[in-house]
């Protein structure tokens, strides 16, 4: 591309340039990225293209041959009225013509008859979730991968658009981020929102829960927390975590296991340090059952271990081993006798 008279419709025209927008291809995210760091006088214009392509988006059916011709002399005919009119209009409507000229040859007339005369409705937005027992892996709609744990949903938009690309979390999963330096990547959770442009990052943030944590394994994230402040934002470095107190309202940033923290996705069950109320509800959301409980124990639990792909029986058999408790087991309840 020839830097220095680049123009609007020239960046429309651009396949690289295209693809980067709406692709959200790696490669292209790195050229463009160092083209407008070289040629600063340009970011407002290739912000600007940016901006139309992704607001001229549309679904493609090609037309019929008649549907074309009719609509193209629609076009040409509205482009011979404009001439009659002052040398300002002609000039505006120019650049508007080849701008159209430019989505014409791209993707076919119809196509932007089709975005011409939808109404634009309310964003569409998809739910992803697993009931107990069950985790599940897929791609959002900018290629980032996410691996949803156990009991868990995740919501965000059909497509991506604007400034930023969003999803809204309850309970756990990971995030593998793809890159785009214009749109940050935000997880809105229970109490934390966390604020990414391109890495990967583990969000732990079940409804109920006391304990909230934002697990960063590589990049950099931004974690905002209730109450705070411009000031006071939180950001990670690799290897470390974010852990949010709800009781006590207080804030923890430190070193963590990733082989603990991550266990989850290879369908092991890890406890670390957890006391009977945590063990409970974990081992309610991994295997899909109501515990009930005659009471608390007196002394505190603080369990460790992990378990690969092993039954609820045997996780009770050693825990009511090293605990010392009763359990029998009912369909899909659980009954803890605690002397």
């Amino acid at each position: 591309m020839q830097d220095d008279n680049v123009q609007l419709e020239d960046l429309l025209s651009h396949p690289g340039f295209k693809k980067w927008v709406l692709e959200g291809d790696a490669s292209a995210e790195e050229y463009w990225r160092t083209w407008m760091e070289v040629h600063p006088q340009h970011r407002d214009m290739v912000l600007q293209a940016r901006a139309l392509l992704l607001k001229m988006q549309f679904s493609y059916e090609e037309p019929k041959d008649e549907e074309k011709e009719a609509l193209l002399a629609k076009i040409l005919q509205h482009d011979r009225t404009s001439l009659r009119e002052t040398k300002p209009r002609r000039q505006w409507l120019g650049t508007f013509v080849r701008i159209a000229a430019i989505f014409i040859v791209g993707a076919g007339v119809w196509g932007i008859y089709q975005w011409r005369t939808t109404t634009p409705g309310e964003v569409s937005l998809v739910t992803r979730s697993n009931p107990p027992g069950q985790r599940a892996q897929f791609r959002l709609p900018d290629g980032s991968k996410v691996w949803l744990s156990v009991a868990s949903q995740l919501t965000f938009p059909a497509k991506f658009s604007g400034d930023e690309r969003w999803v809204e979390l309850e309970g756990e999963a990971f995030f593998d981020v793809r890159h785009d330096t214009l749109r940050p990547f935000k997880v809105r959770s229970a109490t934390l929102e966390t604020t990414v442009l391109g890495t990967s990052f583990n969000v732990s943030s079940y409804p109920g829960q006391l304990l909230h944590a934002v697990s960063l394994v590589s990049g950099k994230v931004e974690v905002s927390y209730p109450g705070a402040t411009a000031a006071t934002l939180v950001v990670l470095a690799p290897q470390q975590q974010l852990e949010w107190d709800a009781e006590k309202e207080t804030v923890q940033v430190r070193s963590f296991d990733q082989n603990k923290v991550l266990a989850w996705r290879s369908g092991t069950l890890a406890f670390e340090d957890a006391d009977f109320l945590k063990v409970v509800s974990l081992l309610e959301r991994w295997y899909g059952v109501s515990i009930n409980y005659s009471k608390e124990p007196s002394v505190p639990w603080n369990v460790y271990g992990k378990f690969e792909n092993e039954s609820l029986k045997h996780v009770l058999d050693i825990l009511a081993l090293s605990k010392d408790f009763e359990y029998s087991m009912e369909d899909d309840q659980v009954f803890i006798d605690i002397p």
